[in-house]
């Protein structure tokens, strides 16, 4: 959840995204007490700022256009 976070803070949104869905994971596998544990404003952003931006509703992030030649 930090290199995500970290991600998002340098404005890394393809870094981000990958790193966002490993945690959110990882995160989805924790015991209640486990989760707990994790500071809360990391817990915040994973679960509901994250997803504002990356989430399944979102538009997926476009591939690389190959340039027109004429």
């Amino acid at each position: 959840m930090r290199v995500a976070r970290t991600y998002w803070d340098a404005h890394n949104n393809a870094a981000c995204r990958s790193e966002r869905d490993r945690a959110l994971a990882l995160y989805n596998t924790l015991s209640k007490e486990e989760k707990e544990q994790i500071p809360q404003v990391l817990r915040v952003w994973l679960r509901y700022c994250s997803e504002k931006y990356f989430g399944v509703h979102r538009t997926p992030p476009k591939s690389a256009r190959k340039s027109k030649t004429p």
